[in-house]
């Protein structure tokens, strides 16, 4: 089952959940080894979102840096 299977109402509901009580939802109504799948691909997008923006943050200039520079 994916995410974009699932009725636009459950994904609202699943959106306002914290990780654990997500993870208990998810176990109780679709299984483990689906749980395990959600919890490996939204892991998989926050790392990857979490080095984007290390990395943009990174290529930035702060306004003190900018202020140096005048």
């Amino acid at each position: 089952m994916k995410f974009f299977g699932l009725p636009k109402k459950e994904l609202e509901y699943m959106a306002t959940l914290d990780w654990d009580p997500l993870m208990r939802y998810l176990e109780n109504k679709y299984g483990a080894e689906y749980k395990e799948e959600v919890k490996k691909r939204l892991g998989s997008v926050v790392h990857k979102r979490g080095n984007e923006k290390q990395l943009s943050k990174k290529m930035s200039i702060n306004d003190e840096s900018r202020e140096k520079w005048k």
